[in-house]
């Protein structure tokens, strides 16, 4: 048997849902052959949240998982007081299970890679070939993100001394050389482990302090020569992929309309990059109403038109279920209204309630 992939998620148990789906997704899409070794770094979580997981990874063969408690390295590195950009968050401060994954290194130092995987996502594939990425003299491999156009345009205006907004969040990724023009999108990496051991952790909390910056920012200003990038298709981020932006898909991003829906139907990672998370809309409170309707087509169609399928599915005079989907309806709408010709984002919320569903079906554990 092949050596087993190291994965690694974070998380507090505020984001134990999201986790649930997204580990129940990886285990059941990868190869019979291919083994992952499954971290958690956690923090606050209960017997009750490390069986639930164990169950989920005990549906699979040739898998495991491990808690790593974080609580010490948080207390120590005072990693739940770094602040946002005071201009733009009012002091609010970053939440600290962001930083975790800057650990990695240390504590898989005897590894050569490691993947690190945010819990909002869905993976859809083997992950194989993203462990494989070659990332030789780099310190990892990430996605550059779609906003990289951007960003380059405001950079491009600063040095031709045309007007930028001085308070401008990325003002500060700016050198005067175009080295900070790529922008990289921190939710699915591949960590090139020894490559980090010779660089200084204490350092890289010390700097996210004084300049407010998150896991991702604080990437993107150390190591903007050091990153090699990996394929969109490993971290479609949702929140990017609005028709509304439809103009601007070739100006700013470099990919047309038709790449993008080509991408997400044969992605490997669905990442839930936006404000609305699927798990707000299915949640412990509503998911009665989906087990009530034992279908997640049907149940999303009474989420878009009550009126209509509440009467063709026989629920009109349910007032229960009536209140249950008023409460959830309009979340779901605001989000796949945002896509509506080319449907991607109900293309990967209705993924996720399959999953969730599927996840219940199998082991009684409400998302």
């Amino acid at each position: 048997m092949q050596k087993a992939i190291n994965i690694v998620y974070s998380t507090d148990a505020n984001g134990i849902e999201q986790l649930y789906v997204s580990l129940f997704s990886l285990l059941k899409n990868k190869e019979n052959k291919t083994s992952y070794s499954i971290t958690v770094f956690c923090k606050d979580f209960t017997s009750a949240i490390k069986n639930n997981l164990l169950k989920i990874v005990n549906l699979f063969d040739n898998s495991s998982i491990n808690f790593i408690d974080f609580k010490q390295y948080e207390e120590e590195y005072d990693l739940a007081n770094i602040e946002m950009n005071k201009e733009h968050f009012l002091n609010l401060k970053w939440p600290a299970p962001t930083y975790y994954r800057l650990f990695i290194p240390w504590i898989f130092s005897n590894e050569e890679k490691v993947i690190y995987i945010d819990i909002d996502t869905l993976v859809l594939k083997d992950l194989t070939s993203l462990y494989n990425t070659n990332v030789t003299g780099y310190v990892a491999g990430v996605q550059e993100y779609a906003i990289s156009s951007w960003i380059q345009w405001n950079n491009e205006a600063k040095r031709n001394g045309e007007y930028v907004n001085p308070k401008h969040i990325y003002n500060h990724f700016d050198d005067g050389s175009t080295d900070y023009d790529k922008h990289v999108q921190a939710g699915v990496l591949v960590f090139n482990i020894k490559k980090w051991l010779n660089l200084d952790l204490k350092k890289f909390i010390d700097v996210a302090r004084k300049l407010n910056l998150n896991d991702q920012d604080l990437m993107n200003y150390l190591f903007r020569t050091d990153i090699t990038f990996i394929p969109d298709v490993y971290n479609l981020c949702l929140n990017l992929w609005s028709d509304k932006n439809i103009d601007l898909f070739n100006e700013w991003y470099k990919i047309t309309p038709e790449q993008v829906l080509e991408n997400f139907q044969n992605g490997y990672i669905y990442h839930f990059s936006i404000k609305t998370k699927p798990d707000w809309i299915l949640n412990s409170t509503t998911f009665d109403a989906l087990l009530t309707i034992g279908s997640v087509e049907k149940f999303t169609n009474l989420m878009l038109d009550w009126d209509k399928y509440s009467i063709e599915y026989g629920y009109k005079d349910n007032m229960d279920l009536q209140w249950k989907f008023k409460q959830l309806s309009e979340p779901y709408k605001f989000e796949v209204n945002f896509s509506p010709k080319y449907k991607i984002y109900k293309l990967a919320f209705d993924k996720w309630f399959e999953y969730a569903f599927e996840l219940y079906q199998k082991t009684n554990i409400k998302s």
